[in-house]
C-alpha cells in the first residue's frame, strides 16, 4: 500500500455491495492528467523523450512489417528475407512472421481492449469489508481502506452540504480520509475526485473525495452500518 491507499488492481469481492457512480468528466481526467506530466522532473523528460520515440517505433514496426512481408515479402521497402537479400520469401520465413505477428496483435489488442473498457463499462463503488474502493473497467483501481476513513457522508438531492454546486451534483458520497489529501505522488483515479471546502465537522478535513452516484443508492447506508460501523456521518 502506497500512500495510503490500497492500488492492487482486482475484482470487487463477492460480499461487496456495488452502486452505480457517474463516469469522471473529461476535465478531471485531463487534471489528473496534468498533475502526472508535471511531477516528472527534468531527467525524467530528457530520459523519457527518446524512450517513447523507441516503443513507437517498435508498436508500429511489430503491427505493420510482418502482414507485409507475408504479403508482399521484400518487395517492402526495408524488408530482406532470411540470406539478408531481396530474394525469394519462402513459406516457413512467412510462417515465422506470422508467428511473432499473431501474439503480438493478441497482446496489443488485449491492451486497447482494457483501456477502452475503463471507457465504456459503468463504474461502480464497491463497499466491502476492507473499505470503500472506485471500480473502473469491472476492477478497483483505487480506493481508502477503513482505518483510512474518518467518516462517510451520502448526500441525497436537497441534502445539506457544503459541497459548491459546480464541484458536484447530489447524489453524492464524500469520502473523509484521515490522513491529509497529498498533491504529489503518483496519480489515480481517486485523485481526479478531490473537493476542497468547508468541512461538516471540526474533526473532518475539508479536503476530501467526492463520488457522484448515477442515481439514489437506498442500500448505501445500509452497507456502510455493515462494513464501516461508526463511519457514517448523519447531519441534523
Amino acid at each position: 500500500m502506497s500512500d495510503d491507499r490500497r492500488t492492487r488492481v482486482r475484482k470487487p469481492d463477492a460480499e461487496a455491495v456495488l452502486v452505480e457512480i457517474k463516469h469522471l468528466s473529461r476535465e478531471r481526467r485531463r487534471a489528473v492528467s496534468r498533475r502526472a506530466w508535471r511531477q516528472m522532473g527534468r531527467t525524467q523528460w530528457v530520459l523519457a523523450g527518446p524512450l517513447v520515440v523507441v516503443v513507437v517505433f517498435f508498436v508500429v514496426a511489430l503491427t505493420v512489417y510482418p502482414p507485409l512481408y507475408v504479403l508482399f515479402g521484400t518487395a517492402v521497402p526495408g524488408l530482406v528475407n532470411d540470406a539478408g537479400d531481396k530474394g525469394p520469401v519462402s513459406t516457413g520465413e512467412k510462417v515465422k512472421a506470422l508467428g511473432v505477428w499473431i501474439p503480438w496483435m493478441l497482446i496489443l489488442g488485449y491492451a486497447v481492449w482494457a483501456s477502452v473498457r475503463q471507457r465504456i463499462l459503468r463504474p461502480y463503488l464497491a463497499i466491502d469489508k476492507d473499505g470503500v474502493w472506485p471500480v473502473f473497467g469491472g476492477r478497483i483501481r483505487d480506493g481508502l481502506a477503513w482505518p483510512q476513513i474518518s467518516a462517510i457522508h451520502v448526500v441525497g438531492e436537497g441534502d445539506v452540504t457544503s459541497v459548491p454546486v459546480g464541484e458536484a451534483a447530489a447524489p453524492f458520497v464524500e469520502l473523509f480520509p484521515t490522513n491529509a489529501v497529498k498533491d504529489s505522488g503518483p496519480a489515480t483515479p481517486l485523485d481526479a475526485m478531490v473537493v476542497n471546502a468547508q468541512a461538516p465537522s471540526p474533526r473532518l478535513r475539508g479536503k476530501r473525495y467526492v463520488i457522484e452516484l448515477a442515481g439514489p443508492s437506498p442500500e448505501l447506508d445500509g452497507a456502510i452500518e455493515r462494513f464501516g460501523p461508526g463511519k457514517r456521518l448523519v447531519r441534523g
